[in-house]
């Protein structure tokens, strides 16, 4: 996608942060920060957040997430869980492989048990994920010239642009292997008008969710992350496998639901009746 590079249409980002700039010079996109301090103030009001967690630094093992925030408080609320970040604990050796399936609601490829798994709770996946990003849309306020009068499909169109825009930005702060693996991840057929970023999101991601303040006035955000292998698990409506998301290390958990044998397909509900 070409960006506008006339500075004139540039939001007004503080010294050493990449500001994002419209495809239509008639149109500003909101204020971004890409930043990966450990002591990165979380988002104001209205601006966009593109940093890593766990918090890049020589003391906080690898890997790391990228991670898009438009609220402090959800920023806030991973920072703050208690022993937060701990290692990601995964099996030893390990216990699945990525194969072809033959699984109508896989996605192409799956996960497997490279070896027998026998007891109900038992790990059998746990990985940091690639890609954090928003659930839920949040309004980006659009510039229009006083003459241009827009219709609300022109409106949601151009929302969708400018967000897409920035969730680009995201995709290409991962390393090379990474970002392979999210471009291959598989998409559903016709993505709406969303693009090839938001349809690997809506076919592909797992679900995150955190509270954040007091219980009187608790607000619970959600985010989509999307995973190297944990993204390539299929569906089934009688799962032998269940997914959990552990706070403390930043890592999305596949759990077994029963004993499973060598060579089963590792099978998790897509169905989150808690996500709405």
């Amino acid at each position: 996608m070409n960006h506008d590079n006339n500075p004139e249409n540039s939001t007004q980002t503080s010294a050493g942060d990449t500001p994002i700039y419209n495809a239509q010079a008639a149109f500003k996109y909101p204020g971004m920060r890409i930043i990966d301090s450990p002591t990165c103030p979380p988002p104001a009001k209205g601006e966009f957040l593109c940093t890593l967690l766990p918090p890049d630094h020589p003391r906080i093992p690898g890997p790391y997430s990228v991670c898009l925030f438009t609220a402090a408080a959800h920023h806030i609320a991973f920072l703050t869980v208690p022993t937060f970040p701990r290692p990601v604990i995964t099996p030893s050796p390990p216990i699945h492989r990525l194969d072809p399936t033959n699984n109508p609601l896989g996605l192409g490829r799956g996960i497997f048990a490279s070896s027998p798994i026998p007891q109900k709770g038992d790990l059998i996946i746990s990985e940091r994920p690639m890609l954090v990003l928003p659930y839920q849309l949040r309004a980006i306020e659009l510039n229009f010239p006083p003459s241009f009068q827009a219709s609300p499909q022109q409106k949601m169109r151009l929302q969708l642009q400018q967000y897409n825009v920035i969730l680009e930005s995201c995709v290409n702060r991962l390393d090379r292997e990474s970002r392979d693996a999210f471009w291959e991840l598989p998409t559903a057929a016709g993505d709406e008008g969303f693009g090839p970023i938001m349809n690997r999101m809506q076919m592909n991601g797992t679900f995150i969710q955190i509270a954040c303040g007091e219980e009187e006035e608790e607000e619970v955000y959600t985010s989509v992350a999307l995973s190297k292998n944990i993204s390539r698990i299929g569906h089934s409506c009688q799962p032998n496998a269940e997914w959990t998301f552990d706070l403390p290390s930043f890592a999305m958990q596949i759990h077994a639901l029963r004993p499973i044998e060598k060579d089963e397909e590792i099978l998790i509900s897509y169905i989150d009746d808690d996500i709405t």
